[in-house]
């Protein structure tokens, strides 16, 4: 499995009508693809820590390789760092 996509831990925000807001924590997430059949399916980060990861489709387990992937991602941001659309120097 590959990682294809990760989304940071955050608060989910909620506007309720008479109440106000709620906020739900949701935790780092990544979404992996198999390569063995291309399916993805998304985990949590502390699950993947500590669990192997195998397909549900085609049997194929790989999670030391997300789990590299992920330390060397926590070692080294800046290789992953991408600006948002739109920042910068507003000259």
């Amino acid at each position: 499995m590959i990682i294809v996509e990760r989304m940071a831990e955050h608060y989910e925000v909620e506007e309720l009508e008479d109440i106000g807001r709620t906020y739900k924590w949701r935790p780092a997430q990544l979404v992996a693809m198999c390569r063995g059949c291309g399916r993805r399916a998304t985990f949590e980060e502390s699950y993947l820590l500590v669990s192997v990861v195998k397909c549900d489709r085609c049997g194929e387990r790989s999670s030391v390789e997300i789990k590299e992937r992920m330390a060397d991602e926590e070692a080294h941001p800046w290789r992953y760092w991408r600006p948002k659309e739109g920042a910068g120097i507003p000259f």
